[in-house]
């Protein structure tokens, strides 16, 4: 109807600034999807094979690395393992170079007699005393006589043959060697020492003949050791002798010079080894408790030292050498048979005797030797265990020892 009012609401306004709010809001998702679109296969390719380059290179710089640092550990094994075994040897075997050390003091002058052999010769004769037997009443200006321990812990032919080489490069070699000899050191099932010949004597050149003495002596181990990782091994006699070698070089000392041999002296012959630090045995309580001691040592240690029984074997062909170099070198022999308790003897069956005593026959034939059997000449009460005499024992087996064996032999 004409004029009549329109009573209806009116339409709303649009608010101020929403159609700009609603098209900034659409244009904004609009550049956040763009922004977040997924990248083409090319554009992922590219990224990809960078990032594969980059591992790449960084794993061959690992490779590379850690080849060197492998190639120079096996140089310096192997130059370690080839200066120990034939340039300085003796850093292996410290008390080898003691008693070599002693016994070279004198190069203008032989020792008379030269003792070789294990702690128990070492043990057995008191050098004191010997050189007291041998001379006599001291006479002012008469020459001293000069006698040498070559004995070391654990030896027998195959470390005996070693210190003998060792001295044979340098001299004065010895007029007479006295050579210690048992049935257990000669038996070629005994493998007492071979945890200690592998990391003292043997070398690359005996693997191949010494392998299978070492896995029956429970020491392949080492032995592998030795070869593979020598700075390892030998670590604390490298850093010892680098420590002397140090001190030397800051604090020198004098040239030690050789005794004059027409003086007395309460020692004249210096032993480089204190046997009484080395050997420690247990306190002794009595003389019941030491026989079954050396009972129960005889029971075990020896016993499996002579079960089973046969001469030969390496030690045996060692001691055949040595006898050989004294011989071709002018060197005197005499195979001395150390002290020993009763127990340690009733372990020698008369089968074991018999081959033992065959054998010291072909060795006294073949080489010109002399044998004498000391073995029984020291009581049991005299003994530490059942290997080793006490001093009182030492000074009894030196002094008869040196009146029917070495005095008829000595010239002054």
């Amino acid at each position: 109807m004409a004029g009549s009012l329109n009573l209806s609401p009116p339409a709303p306004l649009p608010e101020a600034g929403r159609g700009e709010e609603a098209g900034q809001s659409t244009w904004l998702m609009e550049e956040t999807s763009e922004s977040v679109a997924p990248r083409s296969e090319a554009e992922r390719g590219v990224g990809g094979r960078g990032l594969a380059r980059k591992r790449a290179a960084f794993g061959r710089q690992a490779r590379r690395a850690l080849g060197w640092a492998l190639g120079v550990f096996v140089a310096v094994q192997v130059v370690s393992g080839l200066v120990l075994d034939y340039a300085a040897p003796l850093i292996k075997f410290p008390s080898a170079r003691a008693v070599l050390k002693v016994a070279r003091e004198d190069p203008e002058r032989r020792p008379d007699f030269a003792f070789f052999g294990s702690s128990r010769t070492g043990a057995s004769v008191y050098h004191s005393d010997l050189d007291w037997e041998l001379n006599g009443p001291y006479v002012k200006g008469e020459r001293w006589p000069r006698t040498v321990s070559m004995a070391v812990p654990a030896a027998d032919g195959t470390t005996m043959e070693f210190l003998l080489d060792h001295w044979l490069e340098t001299g004065p070699v010895p007029l007479w060697a006295v050579v210690e000899v048992s049935p257990e050191t000669v038996n070629a099932h005994n493998t007492w020492w071979m945890p200690l010949h592998v990391l003292r004597q043997l070398n690359w050149e005996h693997v191949p003949t010494h392998s299978w003495a070492a896995v029956k002596g429970n020491a392949a181990w080492p032995y592998l050791e030795s070869r593979l990782v020598p700075t390892y091994t030998y670590r604390k006699q490298i850093v010892a002798e680098a420590r002397n070698a140090a001190r030397d070089r800051l604090h020198p000392t004098a040239p030690v010079q050789p005794p004059d041999p027409t003086v007395a002296r309460a020692d004249p012959s210096p032993v480089a080894l204190n046997w009484t630090e080395i050997i420690k045995p247990k306190p002794r309580t009595s003389d019941d408790q030491l026989m079954e001691n050396s009972r129960l040592g005889a029971q075990t240690t020896i016993r499996k030292a002579l079960t089973p029984y046969r001469v030969g074997g390496r030690a045996a062909e060692a001691l055949e050498r040595m006898l050989g170099r004294c011989r071709d070198n002018g060197i005197r022999i005499i195979l001395l048979g150390i002290p020993t308790c009763s127990p340690h003897r009733a372990a020698y069956t008369p089968e074991i005797e018999a081959a033992y005593d065959a054998y010291v026959r072909k060795l006294t034939a073949e080489y010109d030797c002399l044998y004498v059997d000391g073995r029984a000449w020291v009581p049991d009460t005299l003994f530490l265990d059942t290997l080793h005499v006490d001093l009182d024992g030492a000074r009894l087996f030196t002094r008869r020892l040196a009146r029917e064996v070495l005095k008829p032999r000595y010239v002054k």
